[in-house]
């Protein structure tokens, strides 16, 4: 091994003048760009308390000029934000290329926490006894609500903590999804076109407006029973069926649609059934504003 510590690791009060000053050192070619949107998460679990401590890693090479091999994100966290924190710092002598790589790649140790498993906790500790794919479907509905929707003007980023959180908000709506999800503790297995985080968003704005409407009009999206073929439900369901999102889930052969189309599409069903209308096709503008639910 060519590269060893090469004092003490020690805990340090990291604030914006030493912050700035560390990324002066930040100098590696092969060194990824700061992502301003991870800063700004960092930025916003500092505000909140929720950011503990800083790992920041320099190497030296025989020179008084050091290179920064961990910490960007968090220095520019403490250039931009004006607020200090503590900070463990490591110092690092190598002797060559692949020492200072070797070196770097020691600081790729964390196994990022999915949403998911953030999601299966908070419902346990919320006390709610739903299967996974429902909590989180409501995560992702919720947190597509909250910024803006698709066709939404100024939409703004909410991050995983963020989203996660929004359960507690929303779980409100866990008695009219559950009738529209849930049989015997589990998933329906006739329910699988429904479960698209914009499609449960749609369910819960909704809800709001009618609840007893929105229980039948969904229920018959996701039965299909009797739907004469001129009903907007009739229509919403065979695009949810035959479509999937850009995202995940997409298939082989089957069209893909963006999420606005999801959104305006759904919009318009519902309008239509509020108003009683009957259609022989439900149209799409993709330069339209997503419809206003009535």
């Amino acid at each position: 091994m060519g590269y060893a510590l090469k004092q003490e690791t020690k805990i340090i009060d990291l604030g914006p003048e030493l912050a700035a000053k560390l990324l002066t050192y930040n100098t590696m070619p092969s060194q990824r760009k700061i992502d301003i949107n991870w800063v700004n998460e960092l930025i916003s679990r500092q505000k909140k308390g929720d950011f503990r401590s800083g790992e920041i890693g320099i190497a030296y090479n025989g020179s008084s000029i050091p290179v920064l091999v961990n910490g960007q994100h968090q220095c520019q966290m403490v250039v931009t934000s004006r607020i200090p924190i503590k900070a463990k710092l490591e110092t690092w002598e190598y002797s060559t290329p692949t020492d200072l790589s070797n070196i770097f790649r020691l600081y790729d140790v964390h196994k990022a926490r999915t949403q998911g498993e953030m999601v299966k906790v908070e419902s346990v500790a919320l006390g709610l006894e739903i299967p996974d794919r429902l909590a989180n479907l409501i995560v992702s509905a919720a947190s597509i609500i909250e910024a803006k929707w698709y066709g939404g003007k100024g939409n703004s980023r909410i991050y995983t903590g963020e989203k996660v959180a929004l359960l507690g908000k929303y779980k409100k709506f866990l008695p009219f999804l559950s009738e529209i999800f849930i049989s015997n503790s589990k998933l329906r297995g006739d329910t699988k076109h429904l479960q698209r985080a914009v499609v449960v968003g749609t369910m819960i704005k909704t809800s709001e407006i009618n609840e007893l409407d929105a229980f039948v009009f969904w229920s018959r999206v996701r039965d299909g029973v009797d739907l004469a073929g001129d009903s907007p439900e009739f229509h919403l369901r065979e695009f949810l069926k035959d479509n999937f999102t850009t995202g995940a889930g997409k298939r082989s052969g089957y069209r893909t649609a963006s999420g606005k189309e999801f959104e305006y599409r759904c919009a318009g069903a519902w309008n239509g059934y509020r108003r009683k209308t009957k259609v022989k096709y439900m149209k799409y503008f993709p330069d339209k504003p997503v419809p206003k639910l009535i």
